[in-house]
């Protein structure tokens, strides 16, 4: 039984670690596409980090590999890998059963918990006028906000 879990913990890691950051596709002001990382800022109306959430074990980000369907990235504690169907050109984001998570004990399950439920509610998105990307339920509400994950240069 621990050879069978440990066989599937080390599957999951692969695939996370071959989900190296692609580059961002398009103009980086524009916001009309999910192609890259991106931090969660906001989640059911409410900033991340924010009081609504307490003490964050880290900052919850995700990346999109829009070409490949390949989802990944972290709900705040827990790592975040998967596949997703997106159609750019209608705005629409089918996370479905194909996206998971880890499973480790969080000391602040709140923001956890918030962010996979919207994930789980998102159908559509939209840029926004200041180049973040909205997540959107069926009846059109945000349920997420997204940011430009910014990469580190050397120059």
């Amino acid at each position: 039984m621990k050879e069978r879990l440990l066989i599937v913990c080390a599957a999951l890691l692969a695939v996370w670690a071959c989900g190296s950051s692609p580059a961002h596709g398009g103009d980086s002001g524009a916001g009309a596409t999910l192609q890259g990382e991106w931090l969660i800022v906001e989640v059911q109306g409410q900033p991340v980090p924010g009081e609504a959430w307490g003490e964050l074990e880290a900052q919850p980000w995700v990346g999109f590999d829009v070409a490949s369907g390949r989802v990944w990235g972290s709900s705040g504690c827990n790592r975040l890998l998967g596949t997703v169907s997106i159609d750019e050109q209608a705005g629409t984001i089918d996370l479905g059963s194909g996206m998971g998570s880890t499973k480790m004990l969080c000391a602040n399950m709140r923001l956890e918990d918030a962010v996979l439920a919207a994930f789980a509610q998102a159908t559509r998105f939209a840029a926004q006028e200041d180049g973040r990307i909205a997540l959107l339920d069926e009846e059109g509400k945000t349920v997420m906000r997204l940011k430009e994950k910014q990469t580190r240069s050397n120059d």
